[in-house]
């Protein structure tokens, strides 16, 4: 492996791969552990075939030299991910969240090398740019974190990933019984279920930073030729399994896996994120959505809740070392199914007073849908220990903010449900970022967002209210002003729309492609109207994701 910058040798650190060698090769089990639970795509028994090197009766990650930039760049990426549960001597005194810094510099480098070159993407790059993707959003860097996934996409559809099950090799129920081919050769399938998982990987970033940024998705919506991943059981030991394609119409989505032999968790977690896209493409309509439209959402969701396996209903979970993997899943769905009822419930609510200062939101049937999805989320809590939370997919975090904020008031149903949310996400934050990021977003919102604060902290409030907005409840999301403080916005249509005009109306910054370094970048004239592309940090990145579209306009959530 050929170095692309001078900063291999800036490294004061002499070691292969910048670590000593038993904490790289520490890293990679570690990775392989914990992070394969949901960058699953990697799998252990084949990067240890090809990465690690018998010495003596240890294993050993291989030296830099031996492998290619693309795999350079893979491991790297993993290497960052995994510096967070290390328990190394190496890392005292270095926050789990902090470890990442000079082997995501390096992962960085060897990318921007590549990139400049690249002719077709082999599948170790764009497996590494998956990784990389996840590790800046899990860690809060929304910005390089959203680029990265751009080329993802784009790298995704010239491996013609989209269309990797598009042969015939289809999944039918006949007189109720589910029938499909699979593949007679287990190394075939094996290659195949690779790519399979990598797709869906690209596709949950997508949908997870396009949610955050009110933008398109960048994966075109309608049918997916990709099958939902195998077990992961079945995966790790190269056992061809039977598997369903997702319904890409809304009324049937819940239907994806019904009769189905794929009855993972990881699937039915695709599923319930695909009803949420679904729910959110909604929100997005010019001109609202329909009663009509709304009970559809409403009744695919009710239908998925319904259908679930009955191992996965939350009073029969137990956490065990061996479990906690799909156990984590079984929860993240039911958090996603809250994020959704919540998103539907606020639909509900007066359009006409979301910003209405003087609205009080305390009515009956809202404190009812409170009480209820407060209940929901102490059952999440009841089942879900310390040890395990830590194992969770980070932007599972996010999915614990929107319930926990039904109620924007303080009244006694309100701090208790927070109070869940906040030691559930405390646990994340340990290791992830992105959970600290949402431990200070809930204080902000329990403050006020008319709450007198120092300079320093109005301008981090505002940064967030703005890059989280579409997380908040409607009495947090008014209008905030360059000083970080709320204005009224003037008698007129309620309704926010996205400009026609492509105008940007924000200040931001662009991060260098490390993810760390942040730089200026110039402002826009202000609109007199509020525009959207001003409330998310990817408005500095409109040259890759379109500013404007025709889904894009009211928003309820």
């Amino acid at each position: 492996m050929e170095d692309p910058t001078p900063l291999f040798q800036a490294s004061i650190c002499v070691d292969e791969w910048g670590l000593p060698s038993q904490v790289a090769t520490e890293l990679i089990g570690l990775f392989l552990e914990t992070a394969q639970a949901f960058l699953t795509f990697v799998h252990p028994t084949t990067f240890i075939r090809r990465f690690m090197r018998q010495v003596g009766e240890k294993q050993k990650l291989i030296e830099p030299e031996a492998v290619s930039n693309d795999e350079a760049f893979m491991i790297y990426s993993m290497l960052a991910v995994a510096t967070r549960f290390s328990k190394s001597s190496y890392f005292d005194n270095v926050p789990p969240a902090s470890r990442d810094d000079i082997l995501t510099r390096r992962a960085s480098a060897l990318k921007d090398s590549i990139l400049k070159n690249i002719q077709e993407p082999s599948l170790d790059f764009v497996e590494a740019c998956v990784i990389l993707a996840f590790h800046h959003l899990s860690a809060g860097r929304i910005g390089p974190g959203s680029v990265l996934i751009s080329v993802c996409i784009r790298f995704a559809y010239d491996l013609s990933l989209d269309v990797i099950d598009d042969d015939g090799n289809l999944f039918t129920v006949v007189d109720g019984c589910a029938e499909k081919r699979v593949e007679d050769n287990s190394e075939s399938w094996l290659k195949k279920e690779e790519c399979r998982r990598l797709w869906w990987s690209i596709w949950e970033l997508d949908i997870f930073i396009s949610t955050l940024s009110i933008h398109p998705y960048g994966i075109a919506r309608g049918e997916i030729k990709v099958l939902l991943p195998a077990p992961n059981d079945n995966w790790l030991r190269g056992v061809p399994t039977q598997s369903a394609f997702i319904h890409h119409h809304c009324e049937s989505t819940w239907k994806s896996l019904i009769n189905c032999p794929n009855q993972s968790a990881r699937s039915w977690f695709l599923v319930a994120n695909h009803i949420k896209s679904d729910i959110i493409l909604h929100a997005r309509r010019l001109s609202g959505t329909s009663a009509a439209s709304k009970q559809m959402l409403e009744m695919n969701l009710c239908n998925f809740k319904l259908s679930l396996p009955s191992d996965f209903q939350l009073r029969s979970l137990y956490f065990t070392d061996d479990n906690q993997e799909q156990n984590n899943w079984i929860v993240a769905i039911h958090l996603i199914i809250a994020t959704c009822e919540t998103i539907l419930e606020r639909s509900s609510c007066h359009r006409e007073d979301d910003y209405n200062l003087t609205w009080n939101p305390t009515t009956q049937g809202n404190a009812l849908f409170s009480k209820r999805i407060t209940s929901y989320i102490y059952q999440v809590g009841q089942v879900w220990t310390a040890e395990f939370i830590r194992y969770c997919h980070p932007f599972i975090s996010c999915a614990v903010m929107v319930p926990s904020c039904t109620d924007v008031y303080d009244s006694e149903l309100a701090i208790q449900g927070r109070e869940v949310a906040r030691l559930i996400m405390t646990h994340i934050a340990q290791y992830w970022g992105l959970g600290s990021t949402m431990l200070r977003l809930l204080s902000f919102i329990e403050q006020g967002v008319d709450t007198e604060i120092d300079p320093p902290a109005r301008k981090e409030r505002q940064a967030l209210l703005k890059q989280y907005s579409v997380l908040l409840p409607s009495m947090s999301r008014r209008k905030v002003s360059h000083d970080g403080r709320p204005e009224k916005l003037p008698d007129q249509d309620p309704v926010i729309q996205l400009s026609t005009t492509g105008s940007a109306t924000t200040s931001h910054q662009v991060f260098n492609d490390d993810g760390i370094t942040a730089v200026p970048q110039a402002q826009n004239a202000m609109d007199s109207q509020t525009d959207l592309t001003s409330m998310h940090p990817l408005g500095c990145h409109l040259d890759i994701v379109p500013a404007t579209c025709d889904l894009a306009g009211q928003v309820f959530l």
